[in-house]
């Protein structure tokens, strides 16, 4: 669930888990050569990560696991 955003706005891409390791690597294979053959995807994907990464991840990150497991 924590892609789906950043999915919906075009910076990321969700796969559906087929459950055969087999299977997922083929899924996984084909959208990797398709990304890497597209520069622009790529520079457009890489601008929409740049414009919602959130500026206080790291503390956000670090105050959940000291809640959680301190």
């Amino acid at each position: 669930h924590n892609a789906e955003e950043l999915a919906r706005i075009g910076g990321a891409v969700i796969v559906d888990d087929l459950i055969d390791p087999k299977l997922n690597s083929r899924e996984v294979a084909g959208l990797l050569i398709n990304l890497m053959r597209n520069e622009a995807q790529r520079k457009q994907m890489a601008q929409i990560l740049s414009r919602h990464q959130p500026m206080d991840g790291a503390h956000r990150v670090a105050q959940w696991v000291h809640s959680h497991l301190i």
